[in-house]
């Protein structure tokens, strides 16, 4: 009866090891072709859907109603409404002419073609008073009565109740 020697049985054992070694480097060549395969497809077979995806994933409505509603005095004028705004984030890359795409945009959203802005340079003096108006209050009053009721008024925080 054939007995094998130690030699031949770590012959084998060496052989067993180097094949289960073999097996488990094809699994690991596989797995990683596999996942070349699939890093290739997404990014260049399918690289205009999720382009398109990516570009478009940077806008997004958000319509957030107020709690406050609409404000209106004792008379039953609006005092305060509310009003659609627009939060634009613009990709400078993308615009080729940015002096021909901003009046368009404004265009688009409604907009007056230029924006003017106010501008007061002047030497403030004691007792002056500054009063900045939001859209609440702007047009809702004349300039001549909001200047009477500042004038009016010793104490601001009554002007401004009235102002409101």
């Amino acid at each position: 009866m054939y007995q094998p020697t130690k030699d031949s049985q770590d012959y084998y054992e060496e052989r067993r090891l180097d094949t289960r070694i073999l097996v488990i480097q094809v699994l690991f060549g596989a797995v990683l072709v596999v996942y070349l395969m699939a890093f290739w497809y997404l990014q260049v077979v399918r690289f205009e859907t999720y382009s398109r995806l990516s570009d478009n994933n940077r806008l997004r409505r958000v319509t957030l109603m107020p709690l406050r509603g609409v404000m209106s005095d004792a008379e039953h004028r609006v005092l305060v409404n509310s009003r659609i705004a627009f939060n634009i984030r613009l990709a400078r890359e993308k615009v080729l002419d940015l002096n021909r795409f901003l009046p368009d945009l404004s265009r688009i959203l409604g907009m007056k073609e230029s924006v003017q802005v106010d501008v007061l340079i002047d030497q403030h003096q004691l007792h002056d008073v500054y009063l900045l108006c939001s859209d609440g209050l702007t047009g809702m009053i004349s300039d001549a009565d909001i200047g009477e009721i500042l004038v009016g008024e010793r104490d601001l925080d009554r002007a401004c109740d009235r102002l409101i």
